[in-house]
């Protein structure tokens, strides 16, 4: 090797090391940068709610309003319970309104078990009981929490009084969606298992990469969410639904084919889909809708996933039926 090969490997060897130095100190920095950003916000959001042990595990729930009815509220994949403060705020006049995070979610904590819907539907059966809120509920589900409020509802029909699901996740998604959609889904629950590690290092609170997911909300309810999707617990606990989600769709499908009877049921459909997802979405929210005799269906222009159930220009609808559910039932 002459001299002037062994200067350009010299300087190779040097940017080789000049760039793994730099990852490693932008690693040290950003887990030192997450450490403290989760400390600030476990002193700015304190939990607003109760922890209330059902039995391996102890979860937060918030109620709020009064009356002689009772709505929980059930939030998608990686949502905390601040996600639905403005459709709370919307009914706390008409009911009273519970919101709760599920296991390792937003305050509540971490079991360490395995997690899929039927697992989210007895645990909250048991929250229910456990918090003293007796008689029967109305479920108000977004994406995957209508997943769970479905299976709930058919392992424990008798606590179950309406039914209001907000773009809910459908069990054949996975399968029914077009092929590039099928590829990005799987991408998103791989994602969803990826995200803990990631905000280790503090990446998406750096990059902003979960603002997204809470399209609509604004004010303290977004900031508290934002925190929660940044925490290293809430996405470990997220992680673990998403790997559940094979036995999630088994338990939906078991729910799907039982049916509701003549349960009330509001099907809420976002129109702010892709184009090429949009047909399958529909057909598949039609279905659920077709799971009672007595349901409604509602297509909301212009939403889009999350802002069907946080977004101010859309809540009040998604109230308003409610409402008028709530009337119905008295």
């Amino acid at each position: 090797m002459d001299q002037q090969e062994k200067t350009v490997w010299h300087w190779i060897a040097r940017g080789v090391l000049g760039l793994t130095a730099l990852v490693g100190v932008s690693a040290v920095l950003g887990f030192s940068y997450q450490q403290f950003s989760e400390r600030r916000d476990v002193v700015a959001y304190p939990a607003p709610g109760q922890l209330y042990d059902v039995g391996n595990v102890r979860l937060h729930m918030r109620c709020d309003g009064e009356g002689s009815q009772t709505v929980v509220l059930l939030s998608g994949m990686g949502n905390p319970v601040s996600s639905f403060g403005p459709l709370s705020r919307a009914l706390q006049s008409d009911a009273r309104l519970c919101a709760y995070d599920r296991d390792g979610l937003g305050w509540s904590e971490e079991s360490g078990r395995q997690r899929d819907a039927g697992v989210a539907a007895d645990q909250l059966a048991r929250l229910l009981d456990v918090a003293g809120i007796e008689g029967r509920v109305m479920l108000v589900g977004h994406s995957y929490g209508g997943l769970v409020a479905r299976v709930l509802t058919h392992k424990y029909s008798a606590r179950v009084s309406g039914l209001v699901l907000l773009d809910s996740s459908h069990e054949d998604m996975a399968e029914r969606f077009p092929p590039v959609a099928q590829a990005e889904f799987h991408d998103l629950l791989e994602g969803f298992q990826l995200a803990a590690l990631l905000n280790r290092f503090g990446v998406p609170r750096i990059l902003g990469l979960f603002k997204p997911a809470i399209d609509g909300l604004e004010g303290k309810d977004f900031q508290t969410s934002l925190a929660h999707l940044n925490a290293v617990s809430h996405m470990v606990g997220t992680g673990e639904e998403a790997k559940g989600w094979a036995r999630s769709a088994d338990a939906a499908r078991l729910a799907r084919a039982q049916g509701f009877g003549d349960l009330p049921l509001d099907v809420f459909v976002a129109g702010d889909w892709p184009e090429a997802m949009l047909p399958s979405w529909l057909a598949m929210q039609r279905e659920l809708a077709s799971l009672s005799s007595h349901s409604r269906f509602h297509l909301v222009e212009g939403a889009n996933h999350p802002q069907i159930g946080m977004d101010a220009r859309y809540v009040p609808r998604v109230a308003a039926a409610i409402r008028a559910r709530l009337v119905e039932l008295q």
